[in-house]
């Protein structure tokens, strides 16, 4: 007997396999052989017989195989194209055109990270502590030091572009990435150039081409280049989100746009980022037992309050829901503030703040 495969568990993570719009092939599971074959998800015809132990999501038109302590890699028609090896603990799906494997040393956990080709050539030696998966041309690298952990960057022909010295792992966006060094922290380019100083406190990743920074004089925003777009003089500042930004002033919230106008007047107390429309907000402080006394509500970006404030714990929308506590009771509201879901945890349930 067979069955479809939905999840399978390998190197201590969970992968959900689903159909394959490019190639239609859904990897089964038969049951009196213990070992899995690749078919067609429209004729259901078998591609494969049930041959692995493990066949992985396919990526860029291949897919991990494992069998008998060995990894390698097939084609959507289940021919090896990477022979099975016990080189590797670990091989991992296909970006960019390289996908990385952890080599076998012996041990449980493994040794270093490097990087095959789709011919099974090592192209990055296993030279790092931890890597990640190519995006954008780039992979983030570790290498651990008596100093500590170093990250950096490198490219697909295994050429460190970042070199690894930077205190914590580098998030590129809109080209730019923050760095911290000696506790503060600065902004460098793709090229690992510096276009912002480590001398600011703190920098938040860009987002929608903007980096929230503390400055000497309060919160403000800059520009990939380095150069500030609105003046750091908010006594706090969320990131930009659905182009609008959290901004505090005289201790009270309100909502900026990309240019520094104010958008949404200083009245809240509290607020979360914008999502799907929305932001939550809210009027009330810690009172003097550190208990969070206020209820939140929801606002759509003209500033209107849409939602009555009488929720606790709120969380973003998402899929145009949004989990939430009313009463002490769990929840779950759609965009019209009406409860789709209750739950009762029978648990006391801690504030947000």
């Amino acid at each position: 007997m067979k069955i479809m495969v939905s999840v399978l568990f390998a190197c201590a993570s969970l992968f959900v396999f689903s159909q394959s719009e490019e190639n239609l092939i859904d990897i089964f599971y038969d049951q009196e052989s213990g070992l899995h074959g690749l078919e067609n998800t429209v004729t259901h015809e078998q591609i494969l017989p049930p041959t692995y132990q493990n066949i992985f999501s396919f990526s860029e038109g291949l897919a991990a195989v494992y069998l008998d302590d060995k990894y390698g890699y097939i084609d959507v028609i289940g021919n090896i194209v990477i022979p099975l090896t016990n080189a590797y603990i670990l091989a991992d799906y296909f970006y960019n055109g390289l996908a990385k494997v952890i080599e076998n040393n012996g041990s449980e956990e493994g040794g270093k990270c490097g990087f095959i080709d789709k011919t099974g050539t090592l192209v990055v030696p296993f030279k790092y502590d931890h890597a990640s998966s190519f995006q954008g041309g780039m992979a983030t690298i570790l290498i651990t030091t008596p100093e500590g952990d170093k990250w950096g960057k490198i490219n697909t022909k295994g050429v460190e572009i970042i070199p690894c010295r930077y205190e914590y792992e580098l998030h590129f966006s809109d080209g730019a990435a923050v760095f911290a060094e000696n506790e503060l922290q600065g902004v460098i380019d793709t090229t690992g150039k510096v276009i912002v100083e480590p001398v600011y406190p703190f920098i938040a990743d860009f987002s929608e081409g903007l980096a929230m920074i503390q400055g000497p004089e309060g919160f403000g925003f800059i520009d990939n280049t380095g150069n500030f777009v609105i003046p750091a003089n908010y006594e706090d500042a969320f990131s930009f989100s659905e182009g609008l930004a959290g901004v505090s002033k005289d201790g009270k919230w309100g909502f900026i746009d990309r240019t520094g106008q104010v958008r949404i007047d200083f009245r809240f107390d509290n607020i979360f980022e914008f999502s799907e429309g929305l932001a939550a907000v809210s009027n009330g402080f810690l009172n003097e037992s550190d208990e969070y006394d206020g209820l939140w509500g929801f606002i759509n970006k003209e500033g209107n309050l849409v939602i009555p404030m009488e929720f606790e714990s709120p969380s973003n929308f998402e899929d145009g829901k949004c989990t939430l506590i009313k009463d002490g009771v769990y929840c779950t509201i759609n965009k019209q503030g009406i409860i789709i879901e209750m739950e009762n945890s029978g648990e006391d349930v801690d504030m947000v703040y």
